[in-house]
């Protein structure tokens, strides 16, 4: 997808922070090491960025609809439970 496409199309998931971080951190990290994955090799399989991974799972940023896609895949989950565990982490830190 081209570039400007893809920020056209950017959803961002933006959910309640506290001092530890965004939910999809919360998330995301538990399921990536529970697939016993390195960060290395789920930015390989979800073509997302190294960079990018380390981002998400330090919650200094928030993912894009289309990165949630290729890391739902890459963690061999359905992305619709990658956005309700998210959504509900979300919750709890509010």
């Amino acid at each position: 997808m081209a570039k400007s496409n893809r920020k056209r199309w950017r959803v961002s998931v933006k959910l309640a922070k506290n001092g530890h971080g965004p939910a999809f951190a919360k998330v995301l990290v538990p399921l990536r090491e529970g697939k016993g994955l390195s960060q290395e090799q789920l930015a390989a399989r979800s073509k997302v960025s190294l960079q990018t991974i380390r981002r998400y799972e330090r919650g200094t940023r928030d993912p894009g609809i289309i990165d949630m896609i290729h890391i739902a895949l890459a963690l061999e989950v359905d992305v619709m439970q990658l956005f309700d565990e998210t959504v509900r982490k979300g919750r709890e830190l509010a």
